[in-house]
């Protein structure tokens, strides 16, 4: 075992001998002994010692006192001051520099032994602390929860960096402030809670934990949600010396989890929805179908065929109804083209706010892109929103709608989809309304959610949908009083407009052998009535193993079916996908037309890649049919 080295600072010869060779007969390792600071500040830098003899009183400028200052700060030395007298000052200064120990001289052998061992006993464990305390700091400040202490009437002692990041107050603010001040400022009822809690533990000594998400204020007015537990600080002798809260910032979580709860309400509505959707379409197929046909046979000027009309109409709006429902279906997604945006915004603008008391203002460039979407969803998105302005206006005032391209680094958050392409078309709408209050603001977007005595609560719900299922995203700022801001997110197209389509006029009449399934007979009916008074000749089935059969047999008899009308769903039977890939395999080269009332894994948004060459959505006019009918036989682009 090495024996402990002792510098020796004596400025008297004899003394400084005799000290020696006391330190030796001890055991002790002399390093050497000095008569002035400088050369002892010096011999401490080239061969530390395990502890130093200072004498307070050195001849030369620079006393003990100073000298060991100045060793202290060059290395962590234990010193022990000798001294034949001091003044109170010189004592004073001396306590400042925290000696490990004093020897008055004359001093024997015995006490110089006994001082030294005890200032080493000191030193270590004083360093032992030192290192505790270094090591306990550093794994507060590095842990991710909030840490704070109290004394015993609940006053701030310390905070970790992490609850500084919760509450938004420094340490040297928080130091000395009562803890319900730096949890809760102007919170009364928050502040008595906290200070109960405080209360129990100091009493009790037991610890509290606080497993509910609860709000709390923070500094700058923020209300985060924390969960937390508080646990008494007891002395070695049982004494309650104040408290510890361990607090932990569960608002992302919360958020998080209410947001996964609106997806799956969403989804269970959609389930829901989409089978009335599609049953709805079905009834409302056999009704239009019916309308048309009646038109085909009364004379236009008559009243029989107006009122035909407005029926069409009608039920045409009972179709927009459904489609609100059928965004919310599993797997349901836009049938997607390029969309002229400013127009949808020009074309709804008017339409909602003509002959209001709302004044509007576009700000829409002239090079705004097109989008990729579905145009009947996306007017759908425009209305909702612009109704819900206008509504908020009452009394009147400005609605203000702008456009904007984009190119951004990533995708939008908050979507179902990842479009490849950067761009992205950003459109705001402003109003002047009354806002919307703050603890309304997270469930705007909820089914069923609406402040509105008349209101079902499907418009912003539908919203949202429908621009996820876009791969775009929506944000809502507001407040009472100060109107509302909505900025609305979709990814730009990377086709051009295509030509407007041919206004609808008399229904395009055709040749040729056809072979319908669906299994609901109300719209096999009138599909077949519609497809014969056009001209055609028409078999129906009513599942895929029917219409296989069919399909085989008029293959093998010479006489084969120009084109095939599928039902994608068949709840009791073989449906219009798996009929697909049957008849493919029959004949490569058939012609098939997909039918839905709602777009079932996305087969009407992407037909082509199941094999199909056309589609038509449920509910459909006699024009509508003839002219897809039409284009399928003689192979026209859609």
């Amino acid at each position: 075992m090495l024996s402990t080295k002792v510098l020796v600072v004596e400025d008297e010869g004899i003394i400084a001998k005799d000290l020696k060779h006391s330190l030796l007969n001890c055991g002790y390792t002399v390093i050497g002994t000095e008569s002035n600071g400088e050369d002892a500040i010096q011999r401490a830098a080239e061969n530390p010692p395990d502890v130093v003899l200072m004498d307070i009183c050195l001849d030369g400028p620079m006393d003990g006192i100073t000298a060991a200052q100045a060793i202290t700060r060059q290395r962590d030395i234990p010193i022990i001051y000798l001294t034949a007298y001091a003044d109170e000052g010189t004592l004073g200064r001396a306590k400042l520099t925290h000696p490990f120990g004093y020897l008055l001289k004359p001093f024997t052998q015995r006490e110089l032994y006994a001082t030294i061992e005890m200032a080493l006993s000191l030193h270590q464990a004083q360093t032992e602390r030192t290192n505790q305390t270094r090591w306990f700091t550093t794994t507060l400040k590095n842990i991710p929860d909030g840490i704070l202490t109290t004394d015993q009437v609940g006053t701030v002692t310390f905070m970790n960096p992490a609850a500084e990041s919760l509450t938004g107050w420094t340490g040297d603010q928080a130091v000395g402030k009562p803890l319900t001040m730096v949890f809760h400022p102007g919170d009364t009822g928050a502040e008595d809670h906290i200070q109960e809690v405080l209360k129990q533990v100091l009493a009790t000594k037991e610890i509290h934990h606080m497993d509910t998400p609860t709000a709390f204020g923070t500094l700058g007015e923020r209300t985060r949600l924390f969960v937390y537990s508080a646990a008494p600080i007891v002395s070695d002798i049982g004494h309650c010396l104040g408290a510890v809260f361990i607090c932990r910032d569960m608002t992302s979580r919360v958020q998080a989890l209410e947001n996964h709860e609106k997806a799956n309400k969403l989804e269970s509505l959609g389930l829901l929805a989409g089978g009335i959707a599609h049953d709805f379409n079905n009834l409302l197929t056999a009704i239009l179908g019916n309308l048309s046909l009646a038109k085909m046979v009364v004379n236009q000027e008559e009243h029989l065929y107006q009122w035909l009309s407005e029926a069409e109409r009608a039920s045409l709006r009972a179709h927009q109804v459904t489609g609100q429902l059928v965004t919310f279906a599993t797997g349901g997604q836009p049938v997607k083209k390029p969309v002229n945006l400013s127009a949808l915004i020009r074309e709804s603008t008017y339409f909602l706010l003509h002959g209001s008391k709302v004044q509007w203002t576009l700000h829409l460039p002239n090079d705004l892109w097109p989008v990729s979407g579905d145009e009947a969803q996306l007017s759908q998105v425009l209305q909702n929103l612009i109704l819900n302005a206008s509504q908020s206006m009452p009394h009147g005032g400005t609605l203000t709608v702008q456009g904007e391209n984009l190119l951004c680094e990533r995708p939008m958050p908050e979507s179902d989809e990842s479009p490849a392409s950067p761009s992205f078309v950003k459109i705001t709408i402003i109003d002047q309304g009354e806002g919307i209050a703050k603890e309304d603001l997270s469930k705007i977007f909820d089914p069923y959610f609406t402040t509105k005595q008349d209101g079902r609560g499907l418009g912003l719900a539908t919203t949202y949908g429908i621009l996820r299922n876009h791969g775009g995203n929506i944000s809502v700022n507001s407040e009472t009083g100060h109107g509302t801001r909505v900025e609305m997110v979709l990814p730009a197209s990377s086709e051009p407009l295509s030509h407007k389509q041919a206004e609808e006029g008399d229904p395009i009449p055709g040749k040729g052998r056809l072979l319908i399934m669906d299994d609901n007979e109300g719209v096999r009916m009138v599909l077949e009535a519609m497809l014969i008074h056009l001209g055609y000749e028409v078999e129906v089935t009513k599942d895929g193993q029917q219409t296989l059969a069919q399909f085989q047999k008029a293959k093998e008899a010479g006489r084969p079916f120009q084109a095939v009308i599928l039902d994608l769903t068949v709840p009791f039977g073989v449906g219009g996908r798996e009929t697909m890939k049957h008849l493919l395999a029959l004949d490569s080269q058939t012609k098939a037309i997909v039918s839905s009332g709602y777009s079932e894994d996305a087969i009407l948004s992407r037909f082509q890649e199941f094999g199909f060459v056309g589609r038509i959505s449920k509910p459909y006019k006699l024009f509508d049919l003839s002219r897809e009918v039409h284009r399928v036989i003689h192979d026209e682009r859609p």
